[in-house]
């Protein structure tokens, strides 16, 4: 850089000619803060971008560390917040296809339960049926020492059910109370009431109760509850009895005609469920060359065996 009063080569970090003394040019001062602007600006938008990329990371660790929102508390709110979603519907089966057994199969039963508003109704029904009993109830009373129990029981029916147990011993006395074979009320030896599902903390009573007060009566806990339970006739006029249903197979009997057709067979079987559901069953007879399949559907048995299909039909 020149002086622009007598050319003299000046120093870059001159302010004055120490030739002449006139004011050296300012274009180069003018450069020095244009270079420091554009630096300061360069430095505010890469300090911008890193505050950007911070607040972008903190906000994705806030969303994935949210806790889980808040259920709804009543009916109306949890209805209005629920997504509607569309039914998906399933193809319709040619004609000519059988229904996958999936899409046939009565749905495994759903537990016990009771409210406690029904539980007080049947309570009231138990209490009407022992001290008015019609011809739907009838009861068995059993004598102290009878089949090794060193009680006296008392147990009544109504159409055919269980529904109370009064066991004693001379000082305990202990009721119980039933429906559909479960019990719904029991009362111990110091007049504590425990009610379903409390009272299942004494289910051995109950089990001991059901037990032997079916036998005397005739019959078994829970019979009319299964579907299984029934005699079954197909169209050729073949049946089973399926007499018994237990947590891990039914007992059949099956009443057909011996392979040359000229005598009645009446053939037990005690037959393992096959599926998770319970609702097929298979008697093995005769190692792997005898299988017996029982399947249970909507409306009829289905019998698979070494002869073709057959269809059963529930009698009424």
């Amino acid at each position: 850089m020149n002086c622009q009063n007598c050319g003299k080569k000046l120093d870059p970090k001159a302010t004055v000619c120490p030739n002449c003394g006139a004011p050296a040019p300012q274009q180069n001062n003018n450069a020095k803060i244009q270079s420091v602007a554009l630096i300061v600006i360069l430095l505010v938008l890469i300090a911008a971008a890193i505050v950007g990329i911070i607040f972008a990371v903190r906000s994705t660790n806030n969303r994935d560390s949210d806790p889980a929102p808040v259920q709804p508390t009543t009916v109306e709110t949890a209805a209005s917040a629920a997504p509607t979603v569309k039914p998906t519907q399933s193809p319709t089966p040619a004609p000519s296809e059988a229904p996958a057994v999936s899409d046939t199969i009565i749905a495994t039963e759903l537990p016990f339960s009771i409210t406690q508003s029904d539980l007080e109704s049947e309570i009231e029904k138990i209490r009407t049926y022992y001290y008015t009993p019609s011809d739907e109830d009838e009861k068995i009373v059993l004598e102290n020492g009878t089949n090794g129990w060193n009680y006296s029981r008392d147990y009544r029916f109504h159409n055919g059910r269980l529904i109370f147990a009064f066991i004693f011993d001379g000082t305990e006395e202990h009721r119980l109370y039933f429906k559909d074979d479960h019990m719904i009320r029991y009362i111990d030896e110091n007049s504590v009431t425990y009610d379903f599902p409390d009272c299942n903390k004494y289910s051995s009573w109950a089990d001991k109760a059901l037990k032997e007060a079916y036998e005397q009566y005739g019959g078994k806990p829970s019979d009319t509850a299964s579907p299984w339970l029934g005699t079954w006739k197909s169209d050729s006029g073949e049946s089973f009895e399926i007499t018994a249903v237990t947590d891990d197979r039914v007992e059949v009997i099956h009443h057909h005609l011996n392979e040359q057709g000229t005598r009645q067979l009446n053939t037990p079987y005690s037959m393992i469920y096959t599926d998770s559901t319970k609702r097929s069953v298979t008697e093995d007879s005769d190692g792997d060359t005898w299988v017996y399949t029982l399947t249970l559907y909507d409306d009829y048995l289905l019998v698979q065996s070494r002869y073709p299909d057959q269809k059963f039909y529930k009698e009424p």
